[in-house]
């Protein structure tokens, strides 16, 4: 059996094992009262050395020895643990690394906390073991130190110490993915320790609170400062004032000379701030001397145009000039300033489409949608990046309030790189009739038998859009038999339902159908919960005429009747009261949420993104009518207002809503809440209120995230 080479730790960044406090073993022995305010020195003079607590030795001597071996392996030790930016901790819970961190001073941020004067730790130096080179000069963390540090951000991270004995065990250094407990930013108090000292045992921490347990001094240093004081007696009084008198002109310089170090670094962080702007300030320049330069060419074009209609004028050939300046009109040439102003008012500079109007119909759907055949094709070809892309681009041309005339207005507009503008052209100049004007990749895709093949694998119910372009391009299968006589003993049940009412799942359901499937699921929800309300959402809130599939939102206002409401069984119940009157011949999958239920009252707990709400995925069939796809969604009245937003904007206001959310707020918007770190935000208060209707929490809850609220009909991205 070969030995595992040692391990090296020489690479890891200054690190630091940081000792659970006694509270989490067993409890000590409390002080007498009488002792509680005592100096350090006279508890440890009147202590006996034959009888000492029992949690605080076997801590000390648990805490060498993994010191000592974290030393052979030569990791780079720190003296303190303001001085480390790697903790190792016997211990799995992020609340306890949290408690033992603040018990040192050292104070966990939230996720996206950016502090405002930022100033990076002076370096300290590493020790050995245990911190036995630490310094102790003037201006340090000794006892006779008078400088009184500033608080300072650093980034730290926590790793079990079950990695490190994995990694010794193994002879080399472990991925730590698996093994780290915390990560993030911290506030570091440098003078919180300055009560007591490290000494030459290194860092041991409070054995209680900060406020009432401060930390010991070492007695070779507390030996070492009465002989000094016996020395100065010694020299007689007049020198030894004066002596003093040096020392303190030496201290008080050393706060004066960190003060102006600090004030240099917050200098050049504004620096760097204020380049930032610059390069800012300096892009939008460019962006307004190139619309200059076009608005400049466009009065050139208009000044030679007059030049030529007085030229015919002066010819007497009036019905040529007559048509010329229709031309011109058409052109929209005049409305340049025009088109200029109501972009910036539509907030274009903004480069989130949840900040857009983006009506259903607009002036550029000709072109939009053979944007829309171009983002399939990038999806058929497995471009999944560029997919987004295009879609960003087809909601900044749907949100633009004018019709497009040139190629520089689509790279004007945001999200719209140059192959934008090059389609643009193509289609422009395909045909002057725009009914008849599409691109080239669109035309190239009309006789892709595989593209299309492709497509109507997408449709089916079930089928990934990955395994129907493998079917169409890999299996060479173009129709529904194709894919029956090959494949069908290898299909789920869900697949093998979607090719059977393959005609009716994908015929489009008219409004007033959809309307009459919502209120007859709300009257047997009523039957279970009286107090329930339904919402249509997804297409049909948004205003569009043919939907593909059925989206029904399902909760109740909060009341004093409705706070102990247990609902755990509500989905199941619902589905059993609709299959009972034949409604539904398959229900394809009822998702059960794993998260705990949310009363009406605001609560911090654990979240699950996989499945958050109760859900059920029906396929619904009432008398003899087509087959329909329906989805009910329940949701407790903490999630209403997010719910609603959620399952109601587009796919790309949706998105944006998210990217908005993480980076203005550093926060993660979901269905179910708005989320920091995988708990609820609490104070932007999401959820549905007493007396307020379900629409009312949705415009609150965007008014809270500093949105303006824009109509259903007003979010329609693709």
């Amino acid at each position: 059996m070969t030995t595992p080479p040692p391990l090296d730790l020489s690479s890891l960044s200054p690190t630091y094992f940081l000792p659970l406090s006694t509270s989490t073993s067993s409890p000590s022995p409390s002080p007498k009262p009488n002792q509680t305010n005592q100096p350090t020195e006279t508890t440890e003079t009147n202590q006996s050395p034959s009888s000492p607590k029992p949690n605080q030795t076997l801590e000390t001597t648990e805490t060498t020895k993994i010191r000592h071996q974290l030393t052979q392996c030569k990791a780079p030790l720190a003296i303190s643990p303001h001085d480390a930016t790697f903790f190792l901790v016997d211990t799995t819970s992020r609340l306890q690394v949290t408690e033992e961190l603040g018990r040192v001073g050292i104070t966990v941020l939230r996720k996206g906390f950016i502090p405002r004067n930022y100033s990076a730790p002076e370096p300290r130096g590493l020790g050995g073991l245990g911190g036995l080179e630490g310094p102790q000069g003037p201006g340090q963390d000794g006892p006779g130190g008078l400088e009184q540090d500033k608080r300072y951000y650093q980034k730290i991270k926590v790793v079990s110490l079950k990695w490190f004995w994995d990694s010794s065990r193994e002879g080399t250094m472990l991925n730590m993915r698996g093994f780290t407990v915390w990560e993030g930013r911290v506030e570091v108090d440098p003078d919180f320790l300055a009560q007591g000292s490290q000494g030459s045992q290194g860092f041991q921490g409070f054995q209680g609170s900060p406020a009432t347990a401060p930390v010991p001094a070492p007695k070779d240093l507390v030996g070492k400062m009465e002989e000094e004081s016996e020395e100065s007696k010694e020299d007689g009084g007049g020198e030894e004032g004066g002596e003093v008198a040096m020392d303190l002109d030496e201290d008080m310089e050393q706060p004066q000379q960190q003060e102006q170090q600090e004030e240099s670094k917050r200098l050049s962080i504004n620096k760097i701030l204020e380049d930032v702007d610059i390069a800012k300030r300096k892009r939008q320049l460019q962006l307004e001397l190139q619309r200059l330069q076009s608005e400049q060419k466009r009065m050139e074009d208009e000044e030679a145009s007059n030049k030529l209609i007085n030229k015919i004028l002066e010819d007497e050939n009036i019905e040529y000039a007559r048509n010329f300046l229709e031309g011109i009109k058409e052109d929209n040439n005049y409305e340049a300033n025009k088109r200029i102003k109501g972009w910036k008012a539509c907030g274009f500079y903004n480069a989130y489409s949840c900040c857009w109007p983006t009506p259903a119909q607009t002036k550029n759907d000709l072109f939009v949608s053979d944007l829309v055949e171009i983002r399939k094709m990038l999806n058929f070809r497995a471009c999944y990046s560029e997919v987004n892309d295009i879609a960003d681009a087809i909601a900044s041309i749907r949100a633009y309030p004018y019709t497009i005339t040139s190629a520089d207005e689509i790279l004007g507009l945001p999200h719209c790189p140059p192959k934008v503008a090059e389609w643009w052209q193509e289609w422009h100049d395909s045909s002057p009739d725009p009914t008849k004007r599409k691109c080239d990749a669109v035309k190239a895709a009309e006789d892709n038998l595989p593209f299309s093949s492709a497509q109507m694998f997408w449709k089916i119910l079930g089928l990934r859009e990955a395994l129907g372009t493998k079917f169409a391009t890999h299996h060479q299968l173009f129709t529904l038999d194709d894919l029956s006589e090959r494949f069908w003993n290898r299909l789920s049940r869900i697949q093998k339902i979607g090719i059977c009412h393959y005609q009716e799942l994908t015929t489009p359901i008219p409004r007033w159908e959809v309307k009459d499937i919502a209120k007859i699921i709300l009257h047997h929800a009523t039957i279970i919960l009286p107090q329930i309300q339904a919402r249509i959402v997804g297409t049909y809130r948004r205003g569009l005429t043919d939907l593909s599939e059925v989206e029904i939102l399902l909760s109740y206002p909060p009341s004093k009747d409705t706070i102990y409401i247990n609902h755990t069984s509500f989905m199941v119940d619902l589905v059993a009261s609709l299959q009972s009157v034949g409604l539904i011949p398959y229900t394809l999958s009822i998702n059960r949420s794993t998260n705990p239920p949310a009363s009406n009252a605001y609560q911090s707990f654990s979240h699950d993104p996989d499945e958050s709400l109760d859900k059920a995925y029906l396929v619904w069939r009432h008398n003899v009518g087509l087959h329909r796809l329906v989805t009910v969604i329940f949701v407790p009245p903490i999630a209403a207002g997010t719910a609603l937003i959620y399952y109601t904007g587009g796919t790309t206001f949706v998105r944006h809503l998210v990217r908005y959310c993480n980076e203005q707020f550093g926060a993660d918007f979901m269905s179910d809440g708005v989320y920091r770190d995988g708990f609820m935000v609490e104070d932007l208060e999401v959820g549905w209120q007493e007396g307020e209707t379900w629409e009312g929490c949705e415009v609150r809850i965007m008014q809270r995230l500093e949105l303006e609220w824009r109509k259903p009909e007003e979010r329609c991205t693709e």
